[in-house]
């Protein structure tokens, strides 16, 4: 199957955040991204699963895992 048209990824994202608001949700996304990597490697290197994380925290894995 042939396809007519494929956009390469870096020149449509760069396109789109031209967009103030698409660039804003963007950055936030990328904010909240490092800020879920960072809690994993401290949670990892702590030993910790999410349950026992959660537990620390005095809250539900809920809380810290938002889908």
């Amino acid at each position: 199957m042939k396809y007519k048209s494929i956009t390469p990824a870096k020149p449509y994202v760069e396109k789109k955040l031209k967009d103030k608001t698409i660039k804003l949700l963007y950055d936030e996304e990328k904010i909240r991204t490092e800020i879920a990597r960072v809690v994993r490697l401290a949670r990892e290197r702590a030993g910790f699963s999410q349950r026992k994380l959660a537990e620390k925290a005095e809250t539900t894995q809920a809380v810290l895992l938002p889908t």
